[in-house]
């Protein structure tokens, strides 16, 4: 795209490559003079990198249990676009084998859990998936410190199957606090996680100064 290093040219960039989330095959056919060598392709497009997804489990040397969400919206220009692997999720079926490898995580809980100080979890979307570990993980102490789950999603109707499963079976020592983003009636705000935050910032503020 002929256009200058400037703030013309980026906002061209913007409005022609990255709003309508344009792929480069689709620039390729608005620009048909250009020409590629085959050489030329394999420097310009990446490779397919490997996609990385929390562990959603406490099953040690058994299995493992992953949370994801499909990936799937039009753009601008009406055209659709699903997410690579997360739409091959949905095309595998029961004894399926994949590749995959197991990173370690920097997001832990302490070695020794006191069992008087109370623990908080906040999170959104699928980054509940550490939390499921964690919570799976904090079910099988003897004396376990009492937690509070504060989620963010985008609608409750279609993100409610792990929620639901908490609740129902750790509802003796875990109190979950989750709204849905999309669910108030058109026009009204939408409630976030800093939200629901605030909506329990009396429970908060007397679990952290007076545990």
């Amino acid at each position: 795209i002929g256009c200058d290093r400037g703030k013309d040219g980026m906002d061209s960039y913007l409005d022609y490559v990255w709003r309508p989330r344009r792929r480069p095959v689709e620039v390729l056919e608005d620009f048909q003079s250009v020409k590629l060598s085959v050489d030329l392709v394999f420097d310009l497009f990446p490779w397919i990198k490997p996609r990385s997804f929390s562990i959603a489990s406490y099953h040690p040397k058994q299995e493992i249990h992953l949370l994801s969400a499909l990936v799937q919206y039009k753009t601008v220009m009406k055209k659709e676009r699903v997410g690579l692997c997360s739409r091959w999720f949905t095309t595998l079926q029961p004894g399926s084998r994949i590749k995959m490898s197991i990173n370690t995580g920097s997001m832990r809980l302490p070695n020794v859990v006191n069992p008087a100080t109370p623990i908080l979890l906040l999170c959104a979307g699928t980054g509940l998936a550490p939390m499921l570990s964690f919570v799976v993980k904090l079910d099988r102490l003897e004396s376990r410190p009492p937690a509070y789950l504060f989620y963010g999603c985008r609608k409750k109707a279609s993100d409610s199957l792990s929620v639901t499963e908490l609740q129902a079976k750790h509802r003796d020592w875990l109190q979950v606090f989750w709204e849905g983003s999309r669910d108030g009636p058109k026009g009204s705000a939408k409630i976030y996680l800093p939200d629901i935050v605030k909506m329990q910032a009396d429970l908060i503020f007397d679990l952290l100064m007076n545990p």
